[in-house]
């Protein structure tokens, strides 16, 4: 990966790249992955889906917008706690509950997501990975993950206005 190694970004924070190109950057280098990113609307406290290109149509539809706190999914708990927050059974774990039925037809099994935060802890959105198989990633695909949410920060940052 060109612009990540080690989980280091190696691209001057001042260039923005396109978040669909970051996703679809992590999608090629993570083996089965599909990558969403949500922006977080603080007025409704929720977070909304804003390239999600990969997911089938009925998770996408489903996680079109996704309340911020620890019960909802992979990407509330991760706003929440303003963590990376990995789910290794999505059909087990009961933050998943309302989405479960979407994520076995689609045939994804597993999800991690990772907070995309500004220096100062502000919420801006998440970046979430989903695998066909059971289980957690390795630590150099999460290490990945949190460099491209790193790399994501400025344009998010610039889409609300901070």
């Amino acid at each position: 990966m060109s612009c990540i190694r080690g989980g280091q970004a190696r691209i001057d924070a001042s260039q923005r790249i396109a978040p669909n190109a970051l996703c679809h950057l992590l999608e090629r280098e993570i083996r089965g992955a599909i990558v969403s990113i949500m922006a977080f609307d603080a007025g409704a406290a929720t977070l909304q889906l804003i390239v999600g290109d990969s997911l089938p149509p009925l998770l996408r539809q489903k996680t079109r917008r996704v309340r911020v706190g620890d019960p909802f999914g992979t990407c509330g708990a991760a706003a929440y706690w303003r963590n990376t927050i990995i789910t290794r059974d999505l059909q087990r774990d009961p933050r998943w509950r309302n989405y479960r039925t979407a994520a076995r037809r689609a045939g994804l099994r597993s999800c991690w997501s990772t907070p995309i935060i500004t220096p100062d802890d502000g919420l801006l959105g998440t970046l979430a990975v989903y695998s066909n198989r059971v289980g957690s990633p390795d630590p150099r695909a999460v290490d990945m993950t949190s460099a491209v949410a790193s790399l994501l920060a400025p344009t998010l940052s610039q889409r609300h206005g901070r």
